[in-house]
């Protein structure tokens, strides 16, 4: 876990001395969404680096009942409006397993509005066996929903 840290500090430090991209906090919590049980996440923050159509991203989840708390960091590609309104980002992610997560690298696919200097957004991260097929394990996740600021 303390490397996964370390690497999320190392992709978003930088972030905050960025002169040509921009800067978003993100704050929410998981929610149930079918086969994908994220309700017992009660709170969750990433932050996010977006220049041009790459963004970068580091942060993490917590749950107080299970196996389900996770620092993560990847990198994915912005579809879409870059500065306000509706965009989708896909990408790929790196965090240590946890009980209902079971692999390293992970499918995100994340859905947001952003006004100017307020969002709200979806991020779903799993496992990705439908998208990668790396063990052919079931499709497993979590659903998190956010509300995000914009810095400068």
């Amino acid at each position: 876990m303390k490397r996964i840290l370390i690497f999320i500090w190392l992709l978003c430090a930088p972030a905050a001395y960025a002169q040509e991209g921009r800067v978003y906090l993100d704050f929410g919590q998981g929610f149930n969404a079918g086969f994908i049980t994220s309700s017992e996440i009660s709170w969750s923050g990433f932050v996010r680096y977006r220049l041009n159509r790459l963004e970068i991203h580091g942060g993490g989840w917590r749950s107080n009942d299970r196996d389900l708390s996770n620092a993560i960091a990847g990198a994915s590609v912005v579809l879409g409006n870059l500065d306000q309104g509706l965009n989708w980002t896909l990408g790929i992610a790196l965090a240590e397993p946890t009980e209902n997560i079971s692999s390293r690298l992970r499918f995100r696919l994340a859905v947001h509005y952003d006004w100017e200097h307020w969002g709200l957004g979806f991020v779903h991260y799993s496992n990705g066996s439908y998208v990668f097929n790396h063990d052919g394990a079931p499709n497993r996740g979590v659903n998190l929903l956010f509300f995000s600021r914009k810095l400068y």
